[in-house]
Protein backbone atom coordinates (compact mmCIF):
# COMPACT_ATOMS: atom_id res chain seq x y z
CA UNK A 1 0.00 0.00 0.00
CA UNK A 2 1.31 3.72 -0.42
CA UNK A 3 -0.30 6.88 -0.22
CA UNK A 4 -0.37 9.26 -2.59
CA UNK A 5 -0.98 13.17 -3.05
CA UNK A 6 -4.65 14.12 -4.82
CA UNK A 7 -3.22 14.34 -8.58
CA UNK A 8 -4.12 12.60 -11.90
CA UNK A 9 -1.60 9.26 -11.94
CA UNK A 10 -1.59 6.23 -14.30
CA UNK A 11 0.13 3.24 -13.04
CA UNK A 12 1.93 0.85 -15.33
CA UNK A 13 3.64 -2.38 -14.38
CA UNK A 14 7.05 -3.65 -16.53
CA UNK A 15 8.17 -7.47 -17.03
CA UNK A 16 11.47 -7.86 -18.34
CA UNK A 17 11.13 -11.20 -19.62
CA UNK A 18 7.51 -10.13 -21.74
CA UNK A 19 5.32 -12.63 -20.77
CA UNK A 20 3.35 -10.70 -17.83
CA UNK A 21 3.30 -12.39 -14.32
CA UNK A 22 1.06 -14.53 -14.96
CA UNK A 23 -0.12 -18.23 -16.21
CA UNK A 24 3.34 -19.87 -17.54
CA UNK A 25 5.84 -19.83 -14.59
CA UNK A 26 2.34 -19.08 -11.79
CA UNK A 27 -0.80 -17.14 -10.80
CA UNK A 28 0.62 -13.32 -10.48
CA UNK A 29 -2.03 -10.68 -10.51
CA UNK A 30 -2.07 -7.51 -9.39
CA UNK A 31 -4.83 -4.63 -8.45
CA UNK A 32 -4.09 -1.20 -8.18
CA UNK A 33 -6.99 0.91 -6.02
CA UNK A 34 -6.90 4.88 -5.46
CA UNK A 35 -9.47 5.69 -2.58
CA UNK A 36 -10.68 2.23 -2.23
CA UNK A 37 -12.26 2.01 -5.98
CA UNK A 38 -10.13 -0.51 -8.33
CA UNK A 39 -8.32 1.29 -11.05
CA UNK A 40 -6.76 -1.18 -12.90
CA UNK A 41 -6.15 -5.29 -11.91
CA UNK A 42 -4.44 -7.77 -14.22
CA UNK A 43 -2.02 -10.25 -14.83
CA UNK A 44 -1.90 -11.33 -18.46
CA UNK A 45 0.55 -8.95 -20.39
CA UNK A 46 3.46 -8.45 -22.13
CA UNK A 47 6.08 -5.64 -21.62
CA UNK A 48 3.62 -3.60 -20.17
CA UNK A 49 0.28 -2.68 -19.38
CA UNK A 50 -0.87 0.46 -18.16
CA UNK A 51 -3.95 1.86 -16.23
CA UNK A 52 -6.19 4.65 -17.61
CA UNK A 53 -5.61 7.93 -15.65
CA UNK A 54 -7.25 7.87 -13.08
CA UNK A 55 -7.21 10.35 -9.58
CA UNK A 56 -7.78 14.74 -9.74
CA UNK A 57 -7.29 14.28 -13.36
CA UNK A 58 -7.95 17.75 -15.39
CA UNK A 59 -8.60 16.60 -19.46
CA UNK A 60 -6.22 18.94 -20.74
CA UNK A 61 -3.09 17.72 -18.81
CA UNK A 62 -1.47 14.95 -19.08
CA UNK A 63 -0.93 12.72 -16.31
CA UNK A 64 1.90 11.91 -14.28
CA UNK A 65 3.38 8.35 -14.14
CA UNK A 66 3.27 7.04 -10.45
CA UNK A 67 6.52 5.48 -9.14
CA UNK A 68 4.79 2.47 -7.08
CA UNK A 69 6.14 -0.51 -8.86
CA UNK A 70 8.97 -0.18 -11.54
CA UNK A 71 11.07 -2.78 -13.26
CA UNK A 72 13.83 -1.89 -10.97
CA UNK A 73 11.85 -2.51 -7.43
CA UNK A 74 9.78 -5.50 -8.27
CA UNK A 75 12.50 -8.24 -10.39
CA UNK A 76 10.34 -11.34 -8.89
CA UNK A 77 10.76 -13.55 -12.00
CA UNK A 78 13.54 -16.07 -12.57
CA UNK A 79 14.43 -17.93 -15.58
CA UNK A 80 13.80 -21.63 -15.94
Amino acid sequence: QECVIPKCYTFTIYDEYDDGICCDFGDGSYSVLYDGVVVGEGGEFQASESTSPFGYCDTSASPSSSSIATPESYKTESTH
